[in-house]
C-alpha cells in the first residue's frame, strides 16, 4: 500500500510509475477518514468492505418539478478509470442527468477538479433548461 503522503498522491512521479501501480497490478480506491484523500489498496476484501458502505458522492444538484429526473452527481469511483494509463489515477466521475446533455460523463484526476467540473456541468445543465423549454 501506498501511504497518503506518496508521490503519486501529490502527482510528483513519474506515469511509469503510476503505471506499474495502476496498471499492472489491480489497485483499488478508498477514501481517507477525511472524505477526500483517495487510499489505495490491492486488498479487494478490504475496498468491498469499504466501498459497501462509503459515502462517495461530492455533490448532488437536482431540479424539482422536471417531467425526467435532472440535475448533475458528481462522485468518487473507487477504481482508476484512467484505462490507458496516461498518468494519475481517474478516480471522480460527474454523470448529467435529463435536458439534452442528458448522460453526459466527465472524469478527473482530483477532487478539486471534479468539484470544479461539476459547477461547469452544473452552469450548463441550467442554462439547457431554458433553451429545451
Amino acid at each position: 500500500m501506498v501511504s497518503m503522503d506518496s508521490p503519486i498522491l501529490r502527482g510528483e512521479s513519474s506515469s511509469a510509475t503510476v503505471c506499474a501501480m495502476n496498471c499492472w497490478t489491480m489497485t483499488y480506491w478508498m477514501l481517507a477518514d477525511d472524505g477526500e484523500t483517495p487510499i489505495p489498496t490491492t486488498d479487494v476484501l478490504r475496498w468491498g468492505a469499504w466501498f459497501q458502505t462509503a459515502d462517495r458522492v461530492v455533490r448532488q444538484d437536482f431540479w424539482e418539478g422536471q417531467p425526467v429526473q435532472t440535475g448533475v452527481s458528481t462522485v468518487f469511483l473507487g477504481l482508476d478509470h484512467d484505462f490507458l494509463c496516461t498518468g494519475r489515477p481517474v478516480l471522480w466521475e460527474s454523470l448529467v442527468y435529463g435536458t439534452s446533455l442528458d448522460g453526459q460523463i466527465t472524469r478527473y484526476r482530483s477532487r478539486a477538479d471534479a468539484l470544479a467540473g461539476h459547477a461547469s456541468l452544473l452552469a450548463a445543465v441550467t442554462a439547457q433548461l431554458k433553451v429545451d423549454r
